[in-house]
């Protein structure tokens, strides 16, 4: 006859045992505590709970605001030339590295607007020429900050233009320009009055860039305001009789409209990345 089948308790890994859960029978061994049923229970493995002010291992710690505002301005991003018309950086992306450069801004008037859309319809269509995103006076070249940098930038940039002046700045003829990789060309209008003050400015701007170690501006600079571009170099495609087109459209509107081509200067902006920074101009 086969011997009576025995049941075998399991418990848990922990070498010790609660009193309350093992207790001994009249012969000395130990036995299991059943219920009122007399099922046998078995002892569950309780999970011990951290002390109070310990964190575990699978715990982190937030990061610090100042560590996440180093990036939650500015995207971290691929460059992709399809989804900015084809244009190119100047330099690869990188985390903490942000674009800045510093400029006059100019606000246009719906006049200034017509002027730009009939030079635009006077350059060849297979140039694809494009209207500017921003009408502006460049006082910088396009350098790469540090972002720990930048309050500090900015403050140096205040220190040194903190004597400069309002003043009036006037645009005359037409230029064709290129960006240092030739990548990208731009029809530009020409400072004609205030250049000696820009150059003053640039000056400032300069000194603040050479404390960080950034490249300074053209030693010779041909200040203008950008305001159609297209990709690669097009000066060629630019003929003289596309010129004569050019210059005829702008002395008309001088004639006829002359005020959008004079903007009071009252401040100096600086963007880095997607933040922009104002510097204003004493006033007197």
């Amino acid at each position: 006859m086969a011997a009576p089948s025995q049941t075998l308790v399991s418990y848990s890994g922990s070498s010790s045992e609660d009193d309350n859960d093992v207790k001994l029978d009249r012969n000395g061994k130990k036995r299991t505590c059943s219920d009122e049923h007399g099922s046998i229970v078995k002892k569950q493995k309780v999970k011990s709970l951290p002390e109070k002010g310990i964190i575990e291992k699978n715990d982190r710690l937030p990061l610090p605001d100042n560590i996440k505002a180093m990036f939650q301005d500015q995207k971290e991003s691929q460059d992709i030339p399809e989804e900015h018309d084809g244009r190119i950086r100047s330099f690869p992306h990188e985390r903490g590295i942000w674009a800045t450069y510093v400029y006059i801004p100019f606000n246009p008037d719906e006049q200034f607007l017509y002027l730009i859309n009939e030079l635009q319809a006077c350059l060849p269509g297979g140039l694809n020429v494009k209207v500017v995103d921003d009408f502006h006076v460049s006082l910088s070249r396009t350098v790469v900050l540090r972002h720990h940098w930048i309050d500090s930038f900015v403050t140096t940039l205040r220190d040194k233009l903190h004597c400069a002046v309002s003043f009036t700045c006037q645009f005359g003829e037409l230029e064709v320009y290129t960006n240092d990789e030739k990548t990208r060309s731009f029809l530009g209008l020409k400072v004609q009055h205030g250049f000696k003050i820009l150059c003053s400015l640039v000056e400032n701007v300069d000194n603040t860039l050479e404390e960080f170690h950034l490249q300074k501006y053209y030693k010779n600079p041909s200040f203008h305001m950008s305001v159609l571009w297209a990709l690669g170099d097009i000066t060629q495609e630019v003929t003289p009789k596309i010129r004569a087109s050019l210059d005829k459209i702008l002395s008309s509107y001088m004639e006829d409209c002359p005020h959008i081509f004079t903007v009071q200067v009252r401040q100096v902006h600086c963007q880095t990345g997607n933040k922009k920074f104002t510097v204003p101009l004493d006033d007197r």
